[in-house]
């Protein structure tokens, strides 16, 4: 049987409104508590809305 997977999104809104930035330390917190229970970041692409940057949408995955 193949491997079977469940996947989860996140979206992490930015933390400067002009610059579209997001805090990478607390991301980089989160992303390390949901390795430990077993998710992996497979993508992470920029949340657009009306063409301006506004975070970004995290997508994970793990093993079912």
């Amino acid at each position: 049987m193949s491997e079977q997977w469940e996947y989860k999104t996140l979206d992490y809104k930015q933390t400067s409104f002009f610059s579209g930035a997001v805090k990478v330390e607390p991301l980089e917190e989160q992303l390390n508590e949901l390795g430990r229970m077993g998710w992996e970041l497979v993508n992470a692409v920029p949340n657009h809305q009306m063409n301006v940057a506004r975070g970004l949408v995290l997508v994970l995955k793990r093993k079912r």
